[in-house]
This record gives C-alpha cells, sequence and structure tokens, in this order.
C-alpha cells in the first residue's frame, strides 16, 4: 500500500552489517555469475576489446575516446556506429593498462558490477515510500536472478548496460531528495541529479532516461498528481522541476545527436532487423507488437536464451492479437488502479516498465535489432517492483485473514478487548487450543506456505537457468549451438555456428577424419542460412571460400558473385571474387576493378587491421602482374608500389612480430616492380626492409648470385645499411661460363 507519499529514508539510519536482506541480494548476484570469471572473448568482445585502439594508450588519446564510437571508429564518419559510450571505453582502457587483454579481469569487473547494481537497487527501493521489506527482498532477488540480465553479465559489452542503471537509480534518488528539500539546496541537488543522467548517457544511451523516471516519480510522489485534493503548492512546485528536467533532457539529448553528425543512426541489416527496412507503418505496428509479446514472455517466462532473434525468428502477424493483449496487461492495471489506495504504486511500476523500454520498442527509433535480452533491463526494475508490491499485498491479506480465524484464548471476551488489527497472537498451546473450524475451510497458513513457496521456486528455477545461460558464453560454439537449437529460423545465428567452427578448425588443428566431419556441418550450416535468407551476402561469401579452399571454383565463383550482387560492400566477398576472376577466369581487367572496390569498401569500414593488410597485398601483386605484362601501363606500376609500400611501411600491421611470410614476398615483389618501372627509390626502401627481417629471402633470390651481387651494389651500395649487410655475407656463387 501506499505509505504517507514522501522520499523515505529507508534504511539509512541502519548499520551496513545489518542490512541482511540486501547482502543477500548481493551474494545471489555473484554466486549466479560466479561461473562466468573464466570465460574468454565472445561475439562483440572481440570487437569492442581486442580490436579496439581505444583500450591502447600508446595509439590512441583521451580525446580519442570521446571522438570515436563505442567500437573505435570515429563519430564522423559515416561507416560509425553512432554508439557512443566513452566511459564505458574508459573502464575497458584502465582494466587493460592493469591487466592488459587478460579476460578474466574483465569478466570479475562484470560479475562486481552488477552485483553493485543489485545491492543499489535494493538500497533504492528501501527509499520507495509503497514497499516494506518484504516486497523490498522480493523485488530485488527476483530482479537478481532473472534469467534474461546473463547477456548484460556474462558477455563483456553488457557491462553499459549495468553501470548506467547504476547512474539511472542514484540519478532518481539525487533528483527526489532535492524535490523533497527545495529552496538553493534542492536546486543543487536537481543540477547533481541531471549530470547523472549525462553521465548515464556516456555510458549508455537509455542512462539519459532517468530523467524523465525521476519527473515521474516527483509528481506522483511529491506534486500528488494523483490526489487532486492534495495538490496545493506542490503540483505547481512539481510540474516547475519536471519542466526543467525536459528541457535538460532535450538540450542533452540534441548534444548527442550533434556529436554523431548527420547520419545519427546505422545502417539497418536485413537480417539483423527487417522490420526497419519495411516501408508500411502498419506492417513495422503490427510486427513490432508481436515483438513486444515476445519482450512481456520473456519477462514472466524466462525459459529461452538466445543472441540472435533477428530474421525470420519472429514472424510478422497477419492481425497484432498477441500484441494487443500484451499492451492491455501492461497498461490496464495501472488505469484500473487510479481510483485506489495503490494509484501511486501502479503509475510509478508502470513508469519504471515502460518509459526505459520506448528507445527499444522500435516504434520510436529505428533499432539495429529485433529482440535483445540485454535491453530487459531497466524494464525489469518496474516488473520486479510489481510483483514485489503484488506478493506484500498479498501476503499481508494472508496475515489478516490468519489473525481473523485465529481462534480465541480460554477466558477470552472478544466483545471487549480491543482490535488487534495485524498485531499477531499468540498461537494457543494444544491443551487450550480451540477446536479448528468447520470442516472444508481451506487451512489459512497453508496459502501462506504456497505462496512463499511459489516464490522461493521460482527464485531456485531462475538461478539454474541463470548459471546455465551463463557457462553458455564460455565459448563462441557452446553459445552458438545453443542459439541454433533454441532459433531454428534465424539465418544469423547458422552463419555464425559455421565461422565458430572454422575458427576450431584452424586453432586445434584437427586430424582429417575430424576436419572432414566439420567441413561437411559447415556446409550443412551455411546452406542452411541461404535457404532461410537466399539473400543475404554473408553466408554465401563464407560458402564460397569454403568451395575455393576445397579446389570447388567453378561453384566458388557462383556463390562468391550471389554474395557480391547481394552485399555490394561485402569486403570478404570482393576479394574472393577478384582472386577468382584473376587467377581462375584469367579476366585481369574486371579483377582489378574488384580488387579497387575491395580496397574502397576496405579502407572505408576499417575492417581487421590484418585482413586489410593482407588485401592490399593481393591487390599490389594483381598490379604488378598487369604491369609486368603490359610495361607500358606506367600507372599500374605507380599503383602497385603505392600498395606495398602501404602495406610494408604505413600499415600498423608492419609493426607486429613476427613478420609474416607474405610481408617478405610483398617486399621482394616491390623491389622487383619497382626497379622495372625506375622507381630505385622504392625498390632501396624494399631492400632495405628485407634486411633486419627476410634477410633469408633476400639472399636466395638476389645475393647469392653475383651478378646480381655486383648490380646491386652498383646502383644501391651508396646505402651503407645495404652495403654493411652485403660486406657481411659469405661469398656469392659465380655463374658458369658459356
Amino acid at each position: 500500500m501506499f505509505r504517507g507519499g514522501t522520499w523515505s529514508e529507508g534504511m539509512v539510519g541502519l548499520p551496513w552489517r545489518r542490512r541482511y536482506d540486501m547482502w543477500v541480494v548481493v551474494a545471489a548476484a555473484v554466486a549466479a555469475y560466479a561461473n562466468s570469471w573464466s570465460h574468454g572473448f565472445c561475439l562483440d568482445d572481440t570487437r569492442a576489446i581486442l580490436q579496439n585502439e581505444d583500450l591502447d594508450a600508446a595509439k590512441t588519446t583521451l580525446a580519442d575516446v570521446f571522438a570515436n564510437d563505442f567500437w573505435g571508429d570515429p563519430l564522423a564518419t559515416s561507416v560509425s556506429h553512432k554508439s557512443y559510450r566513452p566511459l564505458t571505453i574508459l573502464t575497458y582502457r584502465w582494466t587493460a593498462a592493469l591487466f592488459a587483454l587478460e579476460p578474466a579481469p574483465f569478466h570479475i569487473g562484470n560479475i562486481a558490477i552488477y552485483a553493485a547494481a543489485c545491492g543499489v537497487w535494493h538500497w533504492f527501493l528501501a527509499r520507495l515510500p509503497m514497499v516494506s521489506r518484504i516486497g523490498r527482498f522480493v523485488a530485488a532477488l527476483l530482479f537478481t536472478l532473472h534469467p534474461t540480465h546473463v547477456e548484460n553479465v556474462a558477455s563483456l559489452v553488457g557491462r553499459a548496460d549495468t553501470m548506467a542503471m547504476i547512474l539511472y537509480l542514484v540519478c532518481v534518488d539525487v533528483y527526489q531528495r532535492g524535490a523533497r528539500r527545495g529552496g538553493g539546496v534542492g536546486a543543487a541537488y536537481l543540477a547533481a541529479a541531471w549530470v547523472l543522467a549525462f553521465a548515464g548517457m556516456l555510458l549508455k544511451e537509455h542512462g539519459l532516461l532517468a530523467l524523465p523516471v525521476a519527473a515521474a516519480f516527483d509528481l506522483c510522489m511529491n506534486g500528488r498528481l494523483l490526489r487532486p485534493g492534495e495538490w496545493g503548492g506542490r503540483l505547481p512546485a512539481a510540474g516547475a522541476r519536471t519542466a526543467a528536467s525536459a528541457a535538460v533532457t532535450i538540450a542533452i539529448f540534441a548534444w548527442g545527436l550533434w556529436m554523431r553528425g548527420e547520419k545519427t543512426q546505422p545502417s539497418m541489416v536485413m537480417v539483423e532487423n527487417p522490420m526497419a527496412r519495411e516501408d508500411s507503418v502498419w506492417v513495422r505496428v503490427t510486427w513490432w507488437s508481436e515483438v513486444h509479446f515476445w519482450y512481456f514472455v520473456l519477462m514472466f517466462y524466462p525459459r529461452w536464451s538466445c543472441v540472435d532473434w533477428g530474421y525470420n525468428v519472429i514472424p510478422r502477424p497477419a492481425f497484432p492479437l498477441w500484441g494487443l493483449a500484451t499492451y492491455a496487461a501492461t497498461f490496464a492495471p495501472p488505469l484500473l488502479l487510479l481510483t485506489t489506495r495503490h494509484r501511486e504504486a501502479a503509475v510509478l511500476c508502470a513508469a519504471l516498465l515502460v518509459i526505459p523500454f520506448v528507445p527499444s520498442s522500435g516504434l520510436v527509433l529505428k533499432i539495429g535489432t529485433v529482440l535483445a535480452e540485454r535491453l530487459l533491463l531497466l524494464p525489469t526494475l518496474g516488473f520486479a517492483l510489481a510483483v514485489g508490491i503484488a506478493f506484500e499485498t498479498a501476503d499481508a491479506a494472508l496475515l489478516r485473514r490468519e489473525a481473523d480465524h485465529a481462534p480465541p484464548s480460554p477466558g477470552v471476551d472478544l466483545a471487549d478487548s480491543p482490535p488487534q488489527g495485524l498485531r499477531r497472537r499468540k498461537p494457543p498451546s494444544a491443551s487450550t487450543a480451540a477446536p479448528a473450524g468447520p470442516p472444508g475451510r481451506p487451512g489459512l497458513p497453508l496459502a501462506r506456505v504456497v505462496l512463499w513457496g511459489a516464490f522461493w521456486a521460482t527464485c531456485v528455477v531462475w538461478f539454474a537457468w541463470t548459471v546455465r545461460g551463463s557457462a553458455l558464453w564460455d565459448n563462441p560454439l557452446t553459445l552458438y549451438r545453443n542459439t541454433v537449437e533454441t532459433c531454428p529460423m534465424s539465418a544469423k545465428s547458422h552463419m555464425q555456428l559455421a565461422v565458430a567452427l572454422k575458427r576450431h578448425q584452424k586453432d586445434n588443428a584437427l586430424p582429417e577424419p575430424a576436419s572432414q566431419e566439420v567441413d561437411a556441418e559447415r556446409e550443412a550450416l551455411l546452406q542452411t542460412s541461404i535457404r532461410i535468407a537466399p539473400n543475404y551476402s554473408v553466408p554465401l561469401a563464407e560458402l564460397g571460400e569454403m568451395m575455393h579452399e576445397q579446389g570447388r571454383n567453378e561453384e566458388s565463383y557462383v556463390y562468391v558473385s550471389r554474395a557480391v550482387a547481394s552485399g555490394p560492400s561485402n569486403v570478404e566477398a570482393l576479394y574472393r571474387l577478384a582472386w577468382l576472376l584473376f587467377h581462375h577466369k584469367g579476366r585481369l581487367e574486371e579483377g582489378l576493378k574488384a580488387f579497387e572496390t575491395c580496397m574502397f569498401h576496405c579502407h572505408r569500414k576499417r575492417v581487421c587491421l590484418r585482413a586489410a593488410w593482407h588485401y592490399s597485398g593481393r591487390y599490389g601483386d594483381a598490379l604488378a602482374k598487369v604491369y609486368m605484362q603490359n610495361r607500358s601501363r606506367a600507372g599500374l606500376a605507380e599503383e602497385a608500389v603505392a600498395q606495398y609500400r602501404r602495406v610494408l611501411f604505413e600499415s600498423k600491421v608492419a609493426d607486429f612480430e613476427p613478420v609474416p611470410a607474405d610481408g617478405c614476398q610483398w617486399a621482394l615483389n616491390l623491389f622487383g616492380v619497382a626497379a622495372s618501372a625506375k622507381r630505385y627509390d622504392a625498390a632501396e626502401e624494399a631492400l632495405e626492409y628485407q634486411i633486419p627481417q627476410c634477410a633469408e629471402v633476400l639472399w636466395t633470390h638476389y645475393l647469392s648470385k653475383a651478378g646480381m651481387r655486383r648490380s646491386i651494389l652498383k646502383r644501391y651500395g651508396h646505402n651503407r645499411v645495404i652495403a654493411e649487410h652485403i660486406a657481411a655475407l659469405p661469398p656469392p656463387e659465380e655463374a658458369p661460363k658459356k
């Protein structure tokens, strides 16, 4: 019930060591996710941490962190994902500075952050006047063990949501303190709440929603919005604070849009969110209503765990029947309770449930996913609060019924005794107990046993599901196998499992029989992905590459061509198509054009550095080959020299140790094409590059022959490094005289 209507001090006066129920909640959070501390980097963790240069203080500055998106790409570029979370990146950066790129410290940090967030939620509930200790404990423990939070903890990327949740709750609390105090102190608290909301947005975009939620709390609890007879001067003051907070929210949101540049939203991929590409408003609303129904199901029955609810997992309904039922179940209770004493509790639960979900609903903004369990972290706060209040209300009602039906003590006249209210009577002894009620009356204590038994059974089941879900994140293979089993109509999941099998096959050097079995499974998975989404370019390219590795070049060419037609910017497909055109089909000009397009998108998208390095070197090989066949096309030689120099001297991968074998070959090719084109400066650079790193290759191809050694000394002997290296070599072989 609603007690008093003001922001409560809760457990403020209670020593920390005596807040047993809060420590139980924190311990439950640690126990549920303790098995994730030994996990590696999985799914998006690789790109966000291992491949993100913003974590390396030697390569980037703090200014770069605040100028780049979450994945390390500059926000100003058109290929940026536009997810701006610099404070989250700073936590990764500090962890990497202390512990390098070991996964265990990152995962331990995630567990500690989630446990702290659950403790803050319990502390926040203690300040709500409508929640007793029982309701507080039930709401906190159900939230802590909710299985949909697995991705927020087991995935390192999910840290952003959890940290934003902490500031979200603290912001609402600080806002209410300012509203209660008023005056200059209250204005200072209100400004601090604005700063906390801004910091929460820098952790995860949803952090800014703390201000609308805080305003809803302020209007209901301090402004008495739902009690017209108690308005007085409270409602105008709360309205003024709400207006100021709305202006600040709009200003912060506008600043975020300005930071992201003209293109404020990422490109929508059909296989990840087909609804975002629909033009019909009716189709989008109908489809999204079905998605909201599944969100509702997962909130109450989180049995399934899936990291990809993308294309074709949730089919488009003809009529939004289940969606309308979901909206009715969400909004009907608050509306029905508006005339009761529980009106504030109902409205505040709805605010905690609905407001954080609005950006993820797909109805206001286009988002890059259909359904993601991690997006339920903040809405489950409202769900847990509603369940906690309902539970304590039911428990109190059962206590009242038990007290009303308790047998009186012998010799006591109930008419003369004062009303007992909710005070529990001392149970009578067996010798003086009155006979039980009439046959057929249900045992009232049993009802409470059933209520509490259902609560603890739910906690045990959810704990087991959470532990199981956390264990799935141990490696990509277990994660994607579970995803394929849970969502068999997900095209992306089948493709991701095939890629995970490919990496497993490469990293473990499987024997031939086992390798053949993996190849067969990979091909079946990719074919299934293509059957579900025929225009999905990624599995088409993967299948084409696999067939090329097996020597099935004609089939490879068919699938790669389809991949390029479906995804003209797919770098891997463009590279494989260029290679096949150049080496298998002999269509050199078309191959060069495909290589050129591949390099354009490669640098535009900032793909993996080693892949970009590889593509540039192969493009240089193609240019050099065409030039050697037609020396009149000097422009090709210049472009080949530029590609080789970019690979060897400008690419950041060139500093990696050990130098890949391809690097020595490309330096050798650079020397040959540069010498042929009379670019002696570039040829000299190629020789100097090879001396410390590829001496054996240089000896085999050039310096072991006396004639070639004399030619090199004549042309490049002025270079002290080259001259000293040649002088230290053993005598060369003299060519036999004819």
